[in-house]
């Protein structure tokens, strides 16, 4: 099932988007979309998803698992599923705990729009008793989608889990890269509760850069569990707890732009320090940033240029409970 598709207006139309547009109304994720019979609908199958795991192959790239293999690192759990629960899908050590309902996030690039990935795990398969809410985190300003636009420009689309009941209900909601260049960067935020009391239960949230005409989502050490970010580098977290030090790097995501002057067959590697938080907002500040090797990915020439930035994101942490 999914929700009705029309051309992406909000965001395509300019990129100074008066906040007043965007109304601040969340999605009651409810009868007007999530019938008993749609909600019963079977999972997307086209020539973009060869696997048949509800990740489009530009989703898989950008995650590093394989196209052609639903569950990448063979421990049970698809792909699709790990990205729902915040655990690996390319090491078979890390697999999803206990059965609670759980949400993560993730970007591809697409031909001309950027495509957030929203995918909710659902222990007994029922959105109808939860409450949705999507928004952006532009130039310090929250800013919450109203139900209107996410029933126009999203797409939910229901997938059978590995414990049987359960569901990942996935949503996908196209961004113009024109906004991400205008402001520099931005964070889009989801948040999943209950309706019955309206707190939130799970959260997460991506962060997007731009450098030039490209893109680039921004991963933490959190989500990649990888051998490379193991071993050492500047890419994993130092100093023990406390020290408010993260590592990250940067995923071009491909929407057709120019990316001359990247090397290839490395990424930008960083490691920033928390310097500020407000509420569920976050500020670091980039301590660190170098090109790495050993990565099949690419690294932007201004890399260690980014020293001394900083920028503010959405915690999801800060989210879930309120």
């Amino acid at each position: 099932m999914s929700f009705r598709r029309t051309p992406l207006t909000l965001f395509s139309r300019g990129i100074a988007v008066p906040a007043a547009v965007v109304a601040v109304l969340g999605l009651l994720a409810a009868p007007e979309f999530l019938g008993a019979g749609e909600l019963a609908a079977a999972p997307a199958r086209d020539a973009g998803d060869p696997d048949h795991d509800g990740l489009q192959n530009r989703q898989e790239t950008v995650l590093g698992t394989n196209p052609f293999q639903a569950d990448t690192d063979a421990d049970g759990f698809s792909d699709l599923e790990e990205v729902a629960r915040k655990t690996s899908p390319l090491y078979p050590q890390s697999v999803p705990q206990g059965n609670r309902m759980q949400l993560g996030m993730s970007c591809r690039g697409g031909d001309n729009e950027l495509h957030a990935l929203i995918a909710i795990y659902l222990p007994n398969g029922d959105l109808r008793d939860k409450t949705f809410q999507a928004g952006f985190l532009v130039n310090g300003r929250v800013v919450t989608l109203r139900e209107g636009y996410l029933g126009s420009h999203a797409t939910l689309v229901m997938h059978d889990a590995a414990t049987p009941g359960a569901k990942i209900a996935t949503v996908d909601l196209p961004i113009s890269p024109r906004m991400v260049q205008s402001y520099g960067d931005i964070s889009l935020f989801a948040t999943l509760g209950s309706a019955a009391d309206g707190v939130v239960q799970a959260a997460d949230s991506i962060h997007l850069i731009a450098f030039g005409q490209t893109i680039v989502l921004q991963v933490q050490t959190s989500m990649l569990m990888g051998a490379s970010l193991q071993s050492g580098g500047t890419g994993h977290q130092t100093g023990g707890a406390g020290t408010g030090h993260v590592g990250s790097i940067y995923i071009p995501l491909s929407t057709g732009s120019d990316q001359t002057g990247w090397i290839s067959g490395q990424v930008c590697v960083q490691q920033t320090a928390l310097i500020g938080t407000s509420g569920a907002m976050i500020t670091q500040e980039v301590v660190s940033a170098e090109c790495q090797d050993g990565w099949d990915g690419f690294c932007p020439a201004s890399c260690s240029a980014t020293v001394g930035n900083t920028y503010t994101t959405v915690d999801p942490v800060g989210l879930i409970g309120g």
